[in-house]
């Protein structure tokens, strides 16, 4: 039997410097069941064509060109939406897999059919390749034998906000396209990515697989790296997203309601650091404790 069909989406955005990690990438995925979409909505050089050159012929590779101008988050909805596989992951133009990490990721997927996205850790880096001092903790934050549940998915927001590996992982399409669940736009698409894969966490339990590994590339004109120190009005930006995303995927309105009211505590220590004022409190942890708390997170386990 044919294994399950994985579609993985590259968008596109000046995307000629990174053409060889592109095309590595192409020709180093040997999962047998393989649709590539590439989509660039600016075309603002030729990176679309050159990648076509590169693979002729390729019958796993399509190409989506459009001059609409949107920005990254309709980008990746759309090649959400184009995906015809079981299994989507989106790929950035500058990540790194390594050897494997498809297959890994689906064989997880298949023998944990409770698992909504399986992921790896996952290395960051500047433009040259040379690891940062910072590096993302890719672990689930559960106890030992605790099952998958919303206070779980709140402390994966909370606690593991700077950045998602769950983001870089291989999800289920079905579950995910057929509840709508996009990514949502908040102010500058600030933190998008850490807003939807909360929401991905109302809808079903991540799996995390330590030997699948992949290398992101953070640079000065990176989306991310330009989006600076929080302000009050992302802040805002994003509670607003978070509780849309609550109402709409919350399993029930008593989960919705403890959703809500922990989001809203995390917001409001957010801002508070945000504004002038709010110095002597960051880094005491203070707010982090008591979420923790409201979460039976052991305080031990919060870094």
């Amino acid at each position: 039997m044919a294994p399950p069909k994985v579609t993985i989406g590259i968008p596109l955005y000046r995307s000629n410097r990174f053409l060889d990690c592109i095309a590595g990438n192409i020709e180093s995925i040997d999962y047998p069941n393989l649709e590539i979409i590439l989509s660039d909505r600016h075309l603002h050089d030729d990176a679309l064509e050159r990648v076509a050159a590169r693979f002729p012929g390729d019958p796993r590779l399509r190409l989506l060109a459009t001059r609409d101008g949107r920005g990254w988050i309709d980008n990746y909805n759309l090649l959400l939406r184009s995906a015809t596989g079981a299994y989507f992951m989106w790929m950035g133009h500058d990540d790194e897999l390594s050897p494997g990490y498809v297959g890994e990721l689906v064989a997880h997927l298949e023998a944990s059919p409770e698992t909504l996205v399986a992921y790896g850790d996952v290395e960051v880096t500047d433009e040259s390749g040379a690891p940062l001092g910072w590096q993302p903790d890719a672990r689930l934050l559960l106890g030992e034998g605790e099952a998958w549940s919303v206070r779980a998915a709140l402390r994966q927001l909370v606690f593991r906000p700077s950045f998602t590996p769950p983001f870089k992982g291989i999800f289920r399409v079905e579950p995910v396209r057929g509840a709508g669940l996009y990514l949502r736009e908040p102010l500058d698409g600030v933190w998008a990515d850490v807003y939807w894969i909360f929401a991905l966490g109302l809808l079903g339990r991540p799996g995390h697989v330590p030997s699948a590994r992949l290398r992101k590339r953070v640079y000065r004109t990176s989306a991310s790296a330009a989006w600076g120190g929080i302000r009050l009005r992302d802040v805002a930006s994003g509670h607003a997203i978070l509780l849309s995303y609550i109402r709409d995927f919350a399993s029930g309105p008593r989960v919705a309601a403890e959703a809500a009211a922990v989001v809203s505590a995390w917001s409001l220590a957010r801002a508070v650091a945000a504004t002038p004022l709010g110095w002597p409190l960051r880094g005491r942890g203070v707010a982090r404790r008591l979420i923790a708390r409201a979460l039976s997170t052991p305080v031990s386990g919060i870094p």
